[in-house]
Parts: C-alpha cells; sequence; structure tokens
C-alpha cells in the first residue's frame, strides 16, 4: 500500500487523532513560550520536557500540572521535582510502548 493510501486509511479510521494531536501540540507550545518569557536565558528546555511527559493526562490539566510542579521544585529548593523517579521512568516507558502498539503495522505481502 503507498504512502498516501496508508495516510487516507489512517484519517478514515481514526479521524480525531491528527485534530488531538495539534490541539497537543498547541497546548505544549504556548506552555513552553510561557515558560522561556518567563525564565528567560535560565529556561530549562530539558526539565520542561520532562515536566511535560511527566503530567501526561489530559492537555486541559498540562498548564495546571506545569505550574504545580514548579511551586513544588521551589518548594524544595532544588531540582527534585523535575527529576523522574524510578515509577515515572517505568510510567514513560508504559506510555511509549502503548503509542508503540497503537501505531499502524506496515505488513509486507510475499
Amino acid at each position: 500500500m503507498s504512502v498516501p493510501n496508508m495516510q487516507i486509511r489512517r484519517y478514515i479510521t481514526w479521524p480525531g487523532q491528527a485534530t488531538a494531536y495539534a490541539m497537543g501540540e498547541r497546548a505544549i507550545r504556548a506552555a513552553r513560550r510561557k515558560r522561556e518569557e518567563a525564565a528567560g536565558d535560565e529556561f530549562d528546555l530539558r526539565g520542561f520536557h520532562r515536566n511535560v511527559i511527566l503530567c501526561g493526562g489530559p492537555v486541559s490539566k498540562l498548564e495546571e500540572c506545569l505550574a504545580w510542579r514548579e511551586e513544588r521544585a521551589k518548594e524544595e529548593g532544588n531540582r527534585a521535582a523535575a527529576s523522574p523517579s524510578s515509577s515515572s521512568s517505568f510510567l514513560l516507558l508504559l506510555l511509549l510502548a502503548a503509542v508503540a502498539a497503537a501505531l499502524p503495522v506496515r505488513r509486507t505481502v510475499t
């Protein structure tokens, strides 16, 4: 099956996926822009991405979760809130496995 046909089939069978992806991307970009402007040169892109992954969940709660994690890090006076624990690492691997399982499989006919 050609790539265009695979894409057409994907949009027909999973119509909300592209919209959901775009909405998530916009929310993450907006949160990043807000934090870049607030932190300036002190902005930690790796820490931001780590927190986005650790927040998981619905996009509507992303900003609330990021604010909570940042406040927690300030209260602790270190970066402990921004570094993943072993349970968080396990959850990340579980999430990646779920995403990989949901991807379409390209089958070749022999």
